[in-house]
């Protein structure tokens, strides 16, 4: 079975990045569908959102707020009876829910999209890794944000993870969001370039189904008159939450080469690569802020086998 304490990776504003141990699913009958995990409902506040009108988190992330923050996800289904991961499932109307209490501090989180709609209001703490991150643990689902209030990297996105599993039927299904206040297609620079460094968050499934959390540095080189954005993780790490240990794992460092059309921010790519030959990886991004600060995306790419590798990046 999946162990319980396998957190969320983290690459989206702390919302739900999973970063697994090696405990494994029972050899039961994989099924794409999924049991909904049992879901709490987020405490009451006055709702806000993220938008041109407020593009900053600081705008909006008031104590006693409840903000919305649209963007959009990738997602897997994997399974002990699924030769392969299921090809990621994308969403461009996902969106995040963060309730913050009296304190300013988060006490609610809600990830939605065309396939889950989940939501935690408990057992928030510190991630082990990173002070930003703060990660939520369930009976059926574990979520994790990247809490923008709390990190001073980013002004107008974060990004989250979750995992969902139905231990019934041996399947789960991972998942990565990024949101945040998206740069208006006119402000786009049309020349020049720049260059945007973070970090990303995602979820690796080996062959025997182990999940770890992957971390890495990111940074992206950004040709605005060729539109084109060259992307690379580097400095991969995995995370094993139980035994609380850290071991260098560069097989998953990431390269590959966005591109997008004029008049349109939406920077895609279907060949990103990894250091260990996984080729053929699919990632999709977005430019936020007013004047293209910052850039966020969401990725997913596949190796031998059960081998998959699902996260979210964020850079300014």
């Amino acid at each position: 079975m999946i162990n319980q304490r396998t957190f969320a990776l983290g690459v989206i504003i702390s919302v739900g990045l999973l970063s697994g141990c090696g405990a494994s699913l029972d050899d039961k009958g994989a099924s794409a569908s999924l049991i909904p995990a049992k879901t709490a409902t987020l405490p009451l506040g006055t709702t806000a959102s993220l938008s041109q009108e407020n593009p900053k988190w600081s705008d909006v992330s008031e104590p006693g707020n409840i903000v919305t923050a649209s963007g959009f996800s990738s997602e897997a289904i994997f399974g002990q009876n699924r030769n392969t991961p299921s090809e990621p499932e994308t969403d461009d109307s996902a969106q995040v829910k963060i309730a913050y209490d009296s304190s300013g501090n988060i006490s609610g989180l809600s990830v939605i999209n065309d396939n889950v709609n989940l939501t935690w209001n408990d057992g928030f703490k510190e991630n082990i890794r990173d002070s930003s991150l703060t990660v939520t643990d369930g009976n059926e689902a574990q979520g994790m944000i990247y809490d923008p209030e709390n990190s001073s990297e980013w002004n107008y996105q974060t990004m989250a993870t979750w995992l969902l599993t139905d231990e019934a039927k041996g399947t789960g299904r991972i998942g990565a969001m990024s949101v945040g206040n998206q740069t208006a297609v006119a402000s786009i620079p049309t020349t020049s370039t720049a260059t945007f460094t973070g970090v990303a968050e995602g979820m690796y499934i080996t062959n025997s189904l182990d999940l770890y959390g992957v971390s890495s540095v990111v940074e992206l080189k950004a040709d605005f008159g060729h539109r084109s954005v060259v992307f690379t993780a580097t400095e991969s790490k995995i995370h094993d939450i139980d035994t609380r240990t850290t071991s260098e794992k560069n097989e998953l460092n990431l390269k590959g080469t966005f591109t997008y059309s004029a008049n349109n921010n939406l920077l895609t790519t279907t060949s990103l690569s990894t250091t260990s030959g996984w080729t053929g990886g699919e990632a999709t991004a977005k430019f936020y802020g007013p004047k293209a600060q910052e850039i966020g995306g969401v990725f997913s790419i596949r190796g031998t086998g059960k081998q998959a590798y699902e996260g979210a990046f964020g850079a300014k």
